[in-house]
C-alpha cells in the first residue's frame, strides 16, 4: 500500500465519521514537535510554531515508516481522529488498497453478461442431468432476474427480495437449488476478480428450511423387500428382472438411480464401478461380493 492510498483511506474515514474535510494542509518544512497519544500506537498530535495542532498517525509499510496527516485539531475532535487512525492502522499491515479495489471491480460486467460467462466456463463441468436441471433454474429464475445490476452491485437486499419472490413462484426446494446456483456464481465472481473477496451476498441470506427424511426401512421391511427382489430377478419376466437387479444394486452400493441406470459393461471393473456421469462428477464406487454377483 502506498502513502497516497493511505491518504485516500484517511479521506474516506473522515467522511465516514462526519468530519469537515475542507481544511488546508499544514505547510511542510517548519519546526515542529509531536505528542504521542497512548490510545493507539502511532497516533499523535503534531504542534507547529504557528500554533496549529494537527492529528497524525504513523505506520510501517514495506519496511518504511510513513506519517499520514489526519487533520487539524481545530476541525476534528479527538474521537473522530482516533477512529480514523484505527482505520489507517488496520489497512496498512494487510496491504489493502481501496483505490486498487475500486479499479479492479470497475470492469465488472452486468449480471446477465456475467451469467453467460459463468455458463460458458463452468457448465462444461456438470453432468448431463445437472446441466439440464441448472439450465431449467436459469431459464425460469435467473435470466433477467438482476438485469439492471452489475455483478459487483448485487447485495443482500437484492438477493433477499429475489428469493422471497421466488418462493411465491416455485417450491422451497427449487428455490434453494437456484439460490445454491447463484451462490456458486458469486463465489466465482470473487475468484475471477469481479467482486471483492468475502462479499458474496448469498452467504447471509436465510435459506428455506429443508425437509429431512426421517423414515427408514426396518430390518423386517428390508428382508421382505429382499425376498421380492430375489423372486423378480429369478422370474421369467425380463423387464422385471432387470428392474429388480437395478433396485438391488441401489441398496447394495448407495448409488443414485441415474448412476445405476447409466452404467455400461465397460464401467464395471472387478469390484469397482466407474461412474462417468455422477452427480458430483466422475467417481469410483467399490462394491462387495453381493453386488459383484449381480454384474
Amino acid at each position: 500500500m502506498t502513502a497516497l492510498a493511505l491518504k485516500q483511506v484517511v479521506a474516506e474515514a473522515l467522511a465516514r465519521v462526519g468530519a469537515d474535510t475542507s481544511f488546508t494542509r499544514v505547510p511542510k518544512g517548519k519546526p515542529r514537535s509531536t505528542t504521542w497519544i497512548g490510545i493507539e500506537n502511532g497516533f499523535g498530535i503534531r504542534h507547529y510554531p504557528t500554533g496549529r495542532n494537527v492529528y497524525i498517525v504513523q505506520t510501517r509499510m514495506a519496511g518504511r515508516l510513513r506519517t499520514i496527516t489526519i487533520g487539524p485539531a481545530s476541525v476534528i475532535t479527538r474521537d473522530q481522529a482516533t477512529k480514523v487512525a484505527r482505520m489507517v492502522l488496520a489497512y496498512a499491515p494487510i496491504g489493502e488498497d481501496p483505490a486498487t479495489d475500486r479499479a479492479r471491480i470497475r470492469s465488472a460486467p452486468r449480471f446477465d453478461d456475467f451469467l453467460n460467462e459463468f455458463w460458458a466456463k463452468w457448465a462444461v463441468r456438470w453432468s448431463d442431468q445437472t446441466f439440464s436441471n441448472n439450465s431449467g433454474y436459469r431459464r425460469n429464475y435467473l435470466d433477467n432476474a438482476f438485469h439492471d445490476l452489475f455483478a459487483d452491485e448485487l447485495n443482500e437486499a437484492h438477493v433477499t427480495k429475489w428469493l422471497a419472490d421466488l418462493n411465491n413462484q416455485t417450491s422451497p426446494g427449487a428455490a434453494n437449488m437456484t439460490l445454491s446456483l447463484l451462490n456458486l456464481m458469486m463465489n466465482k465472481a470473487e475468484a475471477w476478480g469481479y467482486r471483492l473477496e468475502n462479499t458474496n451476498p448469498c452467504r447471509v441470506v436465510r435459506w428455506n428450511r429443508r425437509r429431512h427424511c426421517q423414515r427408514f426401512l426396518s430390518t423386517e421391511e428390508l428382508n421382505r423387500l429382499g425376498e421380492v427382489l430375489v423372486r423378480h430377478r429369478e422370474g421369467e419376466d425380463r423387464v422385471r428382472a432387470l428392474a429388480a437387479t437395478a433396485a438391488t444394486l441401489l441398496l447394495l452400493t448407495g448409488c443414485r438411480r441415474g448412476e445405476i441406470l447409466g452404467l455400461h459393461w465397460k464401467d464395471i471393473r472387478g469390484n469397482r464401478l466407474k461412474l462417468r456421469h455422477g452427480k458430483t462428477g466422475p467417481r469410483t464406487v467399490w462394491s462387495g461380493d453381493e453386488a459383484r454377483a449381480l454384474c
